[in-house]
């Protein structure tokens, strides 16, 4: 299964291939500083940092097609920002494990 949408991602990136390809390459750079980010936010007890980084995971991942890690981001986004520890702890391995997942695939897109 896919996780990336590449016709939604390039239609958010105007019909522009080649930007979008920009924007996907800058997006892999994201996954990889994300995945760090929220897991020492969570184990530092620094919710504001996870709430803004799921922010930004939420929506960066939407504007290159990749919805599923969009929405996921947004399920702990919500929840954190509701103080709803129980299901940020459920989800947030998930979370990593679609960021490094749709990173592999926004490599494979590059090729």
């Amino acid at each position: 299964m896919s996780l990336i949408d590449v016709e939604t991602g390039i239609m958010y990136c105007g019909d522009d291939e080649d930007i979008y390809k920009d924007i996907l390459g800058m997006y892999i750079d994201l996954a990889v500083e994300s995945r760090e980010v929220l897991v020492n936010a969570l184990a530092e007890s620094r919710m504001p940092d996870y709430i803004m980084r799921a922010h930004a995971v939420k929506s960066n991942s939407r504007n290159v097609g990749a919805v599923t890690v969009g929405d996921m981001a947004e399920k702990l986004e919500l929840a954190a920002k509701e103080g709803n520890m129980e299901q940020v702890l459920e989800y947030h391995a998930e979370l990593l494990k679609l960021l490094e997942e749709v990173e592999k695939e926004a490599l494979e897109i590059l090729k």
